[in-house]
């Protein structure tokens, strides 16, 4: 019987991915003057696993690159290699090129050899560094050819290959390929053995988590800040690494496996969605017909189609818990990101995570990680000020950075902090009247800020190595915008500024208010509304030849939803139509309809995907009687510009 390595290499490239991503933040967080032997083990583990597996497959360029690596750091578990900043960083630089190696492999491409001997060179000069005797050369040797570097463990091997064998069994770690274990020549004491039967990290990695989403590069900031990293001095050589807070826990303990967990194609959990939304629609199907029969059998049929909808949600509940990921997996990424940044810019910054563990939708994640790349680089450069100015401004040397996450109600706020200079409003109006943008110099600050959104805006006056010049926060907001999503700042001078995302819980089904505008049915989403009602006529003004509603101790522009749809039919005056007070972000406005239908449960398909994009909607869904009904985009259901100019902000 023929064997599929392809299952057993996708397995392999996966558990990599995930053991490197366990390296860095263990690197990123271990203390050089008190290294936790528990973390350790942890790291040399991780790279073990590595070249056990790479050397059963025969990827001999990992094999070699972690064998050398993992000398070091049983060196240093054992003691007889102290580390350093200097050697964490060059360890560091070894995952970032076992990586490489790793994507060469699976997408067979080329492997870059001359940045492999860079690395070990880089690794063997520490080696070489050392005193001891231990520190000989043998320890380094490898042999290539035979693509089982997993087996040089072996008895006879030197001695440092039996104690990293030895430690490794102590620990009750596999190799990560268990499967793998009963290989002739392969040692294994009675413990050894046992082991295999209990050990649920074994059967190739099927029952772990799934794979972190990879870093990406991103050299986007914008310079709007009253704190340019373009005047500051000269960037020095190296500045202290900063820190990054992490749970109480033992980071070596949180990054086990979890036995209990299964792989799960995530095409698959979309292919229950899917039909979990086929489901609402047949629901709502049978709630139109229902409402035909009468007597008894009304009676039951409505009775079991309320228990039907019941299931349904819990289902979907269910399914949809499935795609929730912890928005961990893109923060992951961001203390080795900072640590690069605030050594090039020298500048001193601590990274706090907070909520890490708050679940969003594993679609919007893979979404999430440009517009946070953009703006966590945008603080370091921009926000955070040279450590001159802050000693300056009475603040500490050392700046802070919080990213932090939470679910409030039916949404996901994530935000990023800082305690720079904060945005210069005069800086960004003086750039917004030069480029002969028609603006209000009186205009509020939300205004003010939501202009560095216009495409191309920057206030740098130089270009640095980490930023760009204006080139992403428009992209930035569109990037959020596509997954229903806003963005909002606060900024005070001399203080910092703050960036909020706001999300929805998920994509793929949400509650909404039914209406009707001229012969058109639309759906309204719930999260976006505050409240409906009937105006009266004293509640109807005129402000700057706009219409505007008094209601909740405040003006409220109002848009017509048979005007921006372009719907037929006659529209009623304003005072018998019903207004929906909707608000997303600092955006509130009421809107114009006919009537309401009442709420209901719909399945967002894409419309641009069948059809074309179209302004204002953001999809659309089939409704009981098999009708197609748009769902109302209330962000980009009219322009900023209207809104402000009305008197929103």
């Amino acid at each position: 019987m023929s064997v599929d390595m392809n299952q057993f290499h996708t397995v392999f490239f996966e558990e990599s991915q995930e053991h490197l991503q366990t390296m860095e933040e263990l690197l990123l967080n271990i203390s050089t003057d008190a290294p936790d032997a528990e973390e350790l083990n942890s790291i040399f583990r991780a790279a073990h696993s590595i070249k056990g597996g790479s050397g059963i497959f025969g990827f001999d360029a990992l094999t070699g690159l972690t064998h050398v690596m993992e000398t070091i750091l049983d060196k240093a578990r054992n003691q007889e290699l102290d580390l350093t900043t200097e050697i964490v960083d060059v360890l560091l630089a070894t995952t970032d090129t076992l990586g490489d190696i790793l994507q060469a492999y699976q997408n067979q491409t080329d492997i870059n050899w001359p940045q492999i001997e860079e690395g070990k060179v880089a690794l063997e000069a520490i080696l070489a560094a050392l005193d001891s005797p231990a520190s000989s050369p043998e320890s380094n040797e490898i042999n290539e050819d035979d693509g089982f570097g997993f087996f040089d463990d072996a008895p006879g091997q030197p001695d440092d290959a039996t104690t990293s064998l030895d430690a490794t069994s102590q620990d009750g770690e596999e190799d990560g390929f268990g499967f793998f274990d009963d290989a002739p020549g392969q040692p294994k004491s009675p413990s050894q053995v046992q082991q295999d039967h209990d050990d649920h990290e074994g059967g190739f990695g099927f029952f772990t988590e799934p794979k972190p989403a990879e870093p990406m590069d991103d050299k986007e900031a914008y310079g709007f800040f009253a704190e340019d990293a373009a005047s500051a001095q000269p960037v020095r050589p190296v500045a202290p690494a900063p820190k990054a807070s992490m749970p109480q826990q033992s980071a070596a303990k949180a990054a086990k496996n979890d036995a209990g967990s299964i792989r799960v194609d995530t095409s698959k959990i979309d292919t229950v969605v899917n039909l979990v939304g086929e489901m609402v629609i047949t629901q709502s199907i049978l709630s139109m017909v229902g409402e035909d029969v009468e007597g008894d059998t009304g009676e039951k049929l409505s009775g079991a189609i309320d228990e039907l909808s019941r299931n349904i949600r819990e289902i979907q509940e269910a399914v949809m818990s499935m795609r929730m990921i912890p928005v961990s997996f893109v923060f992951n990424r961001f203390p080795r990101l900072v640590r690069d940044l605030a050594k090039t810019l020298d500048k001193k910054i601590d990274l706090v995570i907070e909520g890490g563990s708050t679940e969003v939708d594993k679609s919007m994640i893979e979404k999430l990680a440009d517009p946070l790349t953009h703006l966590v680089r945008n603080s370091l450069d921009h926000g955070i000020e040279p450590l001159e100015k802050r000693l300056a401004a009475g603040k500490p040397e050392t700046g802070t950075v919080v990213l932090r996450a939470e679910q409030r109600g039916g949404n996901i706020l994530i935000s990023i902090e800082d305690d720079g200079g904060g945005l210069n409003r005069e800086k960004i109006l003086e750039k917004a009247i030069s480029s002969g943008m028609d603006i209000d110099p009186n205009m509020p600050d939300e205004a003010v800020w939501s202009l560095i959104f216009a495409p191309g805006f920057s206030t740098a006056d130089a270009v640095t190595d980490v930023s760009g010049r204006g080139v992403g926060m428009d992209v930035v907001r569109k990037n959020i915008e596509a997954i229903q999503g806003s963005i909002d700042i606060v900024s005070r001078p001399g203080q910092g500024s703050a960036f909020t995302i706001k999300l929805p819980l998920t994509l793929a089904i949400i509650d909404g208010m039914c209406v009707s505008a001229g012969d058109e049915t639309f759906i309204i989403p719930l999260l976006n509304i505050i409240e409906s009602l009937q105006p009266g006529a004293e509640q109807i003004k005129t402000l700057a030849k706009d219409t505007m509603l008094w209601s909740r101790d405040r003006y409220w522009p109002l848009v017509s939803l048979s005007e921006q749809m372009h719907t037929s039919g006659i529209q009623k005056p304003i005072t018998e139509s019903i207004i929906v007070l909707v608000e997303i972000g600092k955006k509130r406005y009421g809107i114009i309809v006919d009537q309401l239908l009442g709420k209901q449960q719909v399945v967002i398909k894409s419309l641009e995907r069948h059809y074309k994009k179209v302004a204002g909607i953001s999809g659309a869904t089939i409704m009981g009687d098999g009708k197609v009904a748009m769902i109302i985009d209330v962000d980009n259901l009219v322009k900023n510009e209207q809104i402000n100019q009305a008197g929103l902000t």
